[in-house]
């Protein structure tokens, strides 16, 4: 009997009920908070220079520029198309390794040809 008018007495105060329904508000609200992950703040702005620098790895030149000044560029977008004389020789040089290796591959795989048979076979 005694706690059911404990119940009343609070549930009937609105200010107490209003005082614990802003307290879960505020305890859901936190807890949601902690588990949104943060934004990385976007910085909007110009630059403007005089000169560009751009490095590569290997030594390379310019074959077409595709933006010009003033455009908007973003993450991503191509800027330049690169030739790199060196690796387009090195890649060249693999791909003939690699024609030679497919060749001696292939007399291995075809076996000995029959004239070679023949004369091995005067010879005994």
């Amino acid at each position: 009997m005694k706690t059911k008018r404990v119940f009343q007495i609070i549930f009937h105060n609105n200010v107490l009920l209003t005082a614990i329904i802003l307290l879960f508000i505020i305890a859901v609200t936190i807890i949601i908070g902690l588990f949104i992950p943060e934004h990385e703040p976007t910085i909007q702005g110009q630059v403007e220079t005089t000169d560009y620098r751009v490095a590569t790895k290997v030594a390379s030149r310019v074959v077409k520029l595709c933006v010009h000044e003033g455009d908007r560029v973003h993450k991503g977008d191509t800027l330049v198309y690169l030739s790199a004389p060196e690796v387009n020789a090195l890649e060249k040089g693999a791909q003939a390794s690699e024609e030679v290796a497919q060749a001696n591959n292939d007399l291995v795989n075809d076996g000995t040809r029959e004239e070679v048979v023949k004369s091995s076979y005067e010879l005994i």
